[in-house]
């Protein structure tokens, strides 16, 4: 019974460790738009909080910054402002012929006279 208490405290530890970045993305999902499917924000939030977690931490150490309450400043911000790259990076390829674009520059284009 110890055991599983001592689990649930490591779990409740991290979840509360990731708060911060979970609440920019929730925040940020406000703003995303209504032209993104549900899978897309879901993804969005997921990626927003992936960077909250792994990229919030390196820009610290790179900029020296401490404390508690900044620490979970800048991952609320790292989780916010990366769902804005989402929602533009989900634009892009919704309106995007990939698959054109791909064709056209490895088998060329038949109307482009440079082929």
């Amino acid at each position: 019974m110890r055991e599983e208490t001592g689990y649930l405290f490591m779990l409740a530890k991290l979840l509360w460790t990731m708060l911060p970045g979970a609440m920019g993305s929730i925040v940020a999902l406000k703003f995303l738009g209504d032209e993104l499917s549900f899978g897309q924000k879901l993804t969005s939030f997921f990626s927003g909080l992936a960077c909250a977690v792994y990229v919030a931490p390196i820009l610290l150490t790179w900029f020296s910054i401490e404390g508690e309450r900044v620490i979970a400043g800048v991952e609320f911000l790292a989780g916010l402002f990366s769902m804005v790259t989402c929602r533009e990076l989900f634009k892009e390829i919704n309106h995007a012929d990939i698959l054109g674009a791909l064709k056209r520059r490895y088998l060329g284009d038949k109307n482009d006279e440079l082929n």
